[in-house]
């Protein structure tokens, strides 16, 4: 029992490293290189034709659906990313309470069930208990302004960043720019469709802000 412990007490260490570790060897992973450049072509494409076009709904519309394409796979690709430092932290927690079961110091279980339930969104997995009273997995069911939050939080948690994606500078641009984004998916009228240069300078300021967030760029600013 007491080498168990030992050990998950290590992985523990070696999982503290790694986190730090992780979050500054980022930007140098070259796993991220495809999320990264997926679009590239696509947005050289068409800047192009909006800079000869200025005035194109069509290729301001089809920029944005890329824009928050792009975002989309750069999030998950962050997420793949950190989940394999979640389980050593959860392991260690539970080696914790199991060494000091004794002691007088109540254990957080609440911390507990966050690491867990970090994991399993992580994973895009819920649960319910179905009607035979069990559990029943199912896929985690997430708006797409949330999961790019989730990406950013768990970033900024693997580098032990204390800050708020709300309170910087680009928040209220971000913002808008979903707004844009899930009218013209979902457009309920002809004039949903219409991308206006102040909405297409709010997607493009979006873009910015996100990738700033997750290569750590100027964060207190």
């Amino acid at each position: 029992m007491n080498m168990k412990i030992i050990e998950l007490k290590d992985s523990k260490i070696q999982s503290d490293l790694g986190i730090k570790q992780a979050g500054l060897n980022f930007t140098k992973n070259m796993r991220f290189e495809k999320y990264f450049q997926s679009h590239k072509e696509e947005f050289e494409i068409l800047g192009k034709l909006i800079e000869e076009n200025p005035d194109n709904m069509t290729y301001r519309r089809l920029m944005v659906m890329s824009v928050f394409s792009s975002l989309e796979m750069t999030a998950s690709g962050v997420i793949e990313y950190v989940k394999p430092y979640i389980i050593p932290l959860l392991l260690s927690r539970l080696a914790d309470n199991e060494e000091n079961s004794d002691s007088s110091e109540k254990h957080d279980h609440d911390i507990d069930y966050s690491i867990l339930f970090t994991f399993c969104a992580a994973d895009d997995t819920n649960y319910r208990i179905d009607d035979s009273g069990l559990i029943k997995i199912e896929k985690l069911k997430t708006s797409l302004r949330d999961k790019l939050l989730f990406s950013i939080q768990l970033l900024f948690k693997i580098r032990n960043q204390e800050l708020n994606p709300k309170m910087m500078e680009g928040w209220v641009e971000f913002l808008k720019a979903i707004r844009i984004r899930d009218r013209i998916t979902h457009p309920q009228k002809l004039s949903d469709l219409e991308i206006t240069k102040e909405d297409y300078d709010s997607v493009m300021e979006t873009n910015r802000w996100f990738h700033k967030c997750i290569l750590f760029e100027n964060l207190e600013e």
